[in-house]
């Protein structure tokens, strides 16, 4: 459009700008419309666009974000509505505000009145961004378009165990909100204690909002490890691992059932439990990590026991999982292990206060009723099918959650 390029003088324009707060057009001032050739960046065809009604318009500014562009030129055809202007005004609006891309990226949209021709018309945008555009390429790209609840977990489990602070997607599934992000990677940090040695405050953003509403919505996520480097953080986890595996191949016995009284023995001989620290211990804390309880270095809580345990299980293939619930009234933490094919419930931090006395309780097995249908597994337990003295029995929450860890 070589027109464009052609020397302007000084004209009296009206400059409309739409920014992601508010829409106005400002009052008509007399303004300086410096020569085309002269705006940055140089206009080639990559900034050329043809727009025919509202929902090109809207393709238009979608693709120029993805590409990262600043100055684009739209040429409006002959079909394109009459008012031009409103309906510029109305696409810009609803781009930063409804759209995945705009509302992600674009602080606001700038542009001249239309130049009108006898089968056309013109507009320059230029579009400011509130991105960089290293963040709009990795949340824009094809991979990171998640179609399955199972894809978007695996991103946030493998970003938190390569420490990233940072995690981008777009998606179009509309059962995904901030509370199944935020357990998803609770869950995340509980089902793998060897490779995620410190948990992370997480806070979820969502554009254009948090609604199924939307057909398509990125979704920004920030892991925050407090002042810990990704360097001291790989440092930390390698060192649990050595000592993970330092503590149970250690541990022997002709069955599941002994190796596991071995691991408890080892562990209640590194950790040191307060039961002051239960209620007060702060997000992050150490004392909640299998980290910190394995170093011995300072006191722990049942939440760090039950993180140690599944990671000296982990280490020997033992299936573990990490459970929590109020035990008289307090918030606990303990474990539930397969072993000897029995499920049995294991309390860490009650093992060790009582010298072993308490804190290994198997779960009696299914059973069927009079009508054929399985009991509750996690129904009173048989008193017969341990020797062990009686432990106050749990009531369950699931996922596993400490005091407010988790930062919105």
């Amino acid at each position: 459009m070589t027109f464009l390029r052609k020397k302007l003088c000084l004209i009296s324009a009206a400059v409309l700008i739409i920014s992601a707060g508010s829409c106005s057009v400002l009052d008509a001032v007399d303004v300086m419309v410096e020569p085309r050739e002269e705006r940055p960046p140089a206009v080639d065809e990559k900034n050329e666009y043809s727009a025919r009604d509202y929902e090109s318009l809207l393709g238009i500014f979608e693709a120029a974000v993805i590409n990262c562009e600043s100055y684009v030129i739209i040429t409006f055809s002959k079909e394109f509505p009459e008012n031009i202007e409103a309906t510029i005004a109305a696409t810009v609006y609803d781009f930063i505000h409804s759209n995945a891309a705009g509302s992600f990226a674009v602080e606001r949209i700038k542009h001249n009145p239309a130049e009108y021709y006898p089968e056309y018309a013109v507009a320059a945008f230029e579009i400011e961004y509130k991105r960089t555009d290293n963040d709009i390429i990795t949340a824009t790209r094809a991979a990171s378009r998640l179609t399955s609840t199972r894809a978007v977990n695996n991103s946030i489990a493998g970003t938190m165990k390569r420490y990233g602070d940072k995690l981008y997607f777009t998606t179009q599934l509309a059962e995904i909100n901030t509370a199944l992000l935020l357990s998803a990677a609770e869950q995340a940090y509980y089902d793998a204690p060897l490779e995620i040695a410190a948990r992370p405050a997480v806070q979820i953003m969502c554009y254009p909002a948090d609604s199924p509403l939307y057909k398509e919505r990125i979704f920004e996520i920030t892991f925050d490890y407090g002042t810990a480097s990704q360097q001291q953080l790989a440092l930390r986890t390698e060192s649990l691992r050595q000592n993970a595996a330092r503590i149970a191949n250690a541990a022997g016995g002709a069955s599941d059932i002994s190796v596991l009284r071995d691991l408890l023995n080892a562990l209640s001989n590194v950790a040191n439990y307060s039961e002051a620290l239960e209620d007060v211990y702060p997000p992050q804390s150490f004392a909640a990590t299998a980290y910190g309880t394995i170093s011995g270095d300072q006191d722990s809580v049942s939440e760090g026991y039950a993180m140690a345990f599944k990671a000296l299980c982990d280490v020997l293939h033992i299936s573990c999982t990490v459970q929590s619930g109020e035990i008289d009234g307090q918030l606990r933490f303990w474990n539930v292990v397969i072993a000897d094919g029995a499920e049995l419930t294991v309390y860490p931090y009650l093992y060790d206060i009582t010298d072993g006395a308490e804190g290994f309780l198997p779960i009696a097995p299914p059973a069927e009723t009079e009508d054929g249908e399985p009991t509750d597994p996690n129904a009173t337990p048989d008193p017969n099918a341990t020797e062990e003295p009686p432990t106050p029995t749990p009531t369950p929450t699931e996922p596993a959650a400490s005091p407010s860890p988790v930062g919105i």
